[in-house]
C-alpha cells in the first residue's frame, strides 16, 4: 500500500514505503526554502551555490593613512574551522606575491541607511600541514586588528562601533 499525499500543488504522487515519501518531500522542503531564500544568499560569480556561509560582526579600521575607503575588519576569534587531527581546516588572507592581504572595493548599506564604501580583505579555506601555518583572529579582548594594516583598534572603540553597525557576512572563496 502507497502513501499519497493531497494533490495541492500539483499532480498526486503515489509512494512505495516511508523512505521514499520522506526523499521526496525532503527534497521538495530543500527546492522551496532554495527559492525563498535565494536573495539572503547568493550564488557565486562562477554560479556555484555556497554550502555554508560565515556571519561576523564587523568594524571599520581605524588604522591612520588608510586613504578616503577604510577597510572592513570581520571580528573573527579563530580562523580554525576544523582541527580534527585527520581534517584540518582553516581560513587564510588571501594574499599576494609580496605578502599584502588582498582586499575587495565593495558598497555597503548599512542599517543605518548610509551607503559606504569599503575595502574587505579576503578569505580562503585551506587544510595546513601544520598548526603553525594558522594565524590567529582578528578579535581578542575587546580589541581588533586589522589584517591588511596590523593597526589594533582599542576595545572602547570597538564597542562604540559595534553599537551602531550590524552583522555583516563574510563570504570565503
Amino acid at each position: 500500500m502507497g502513501l499519497q499525499p493531497g494533490k495541492k500543488n500539483g499532480p498526486r504522487v503515489t509512494f512505495h514505503g516511508l523512505a521514499e515519501a520522506v526523499r521526496y518531500w525532503g527534497n521538495w522542503v530543500k527546492e522551496q526554502a532554495e527559492l525563498e531564500l535565494a536573495e539572503f544568499y547568493p550564488k557565486d560569480p562562477d554560479g556555484s551555490t555556497p554550502i555554508a556561509y560565515l556571519w561576523a560582526r564587523t568594524i571599520l579600521s581605524e588604522a591612520p593613512g588608510q586613504g578616503d575607503i577604510p577597510f572592513e575588519v570581520p571580528l573573527i576569534r579563530s580562523l580554525w574551522l576544523c582541527k580534527k587531527p585527520k581534517r584540518k581546516v582553516a581560513l587564510r588572507w588571501v594574499r599576494d606575491k609580496n605578502g599584502t592581504v588582498q582586499t575587495e572595493t565593495v558598497d555597503v548599506t548599512y542599517a543605518d541607511g548610509i551607503t559606504r564604501t569599503v575595502r574587505r580583505p579576503l578569505l580562503e579555506i585551506f587544510e595546513p600541514k601544520r598548526d603553525s601555518e594558522v594565524e590567529g583572529g582578528t578579535s581578542a579582548r575587546g580589541k581588533a586588528t586589522c589584517p591588511v594594516t596590523n593597526h589594533t583598534t582599542p576595545a572602547k572603540s570597538v564597542r562604540v562601533q559595534l553599537g551602531q553597525r550590524p552583522s555583516k557576512v563574510i563570504t570565503v572563496a
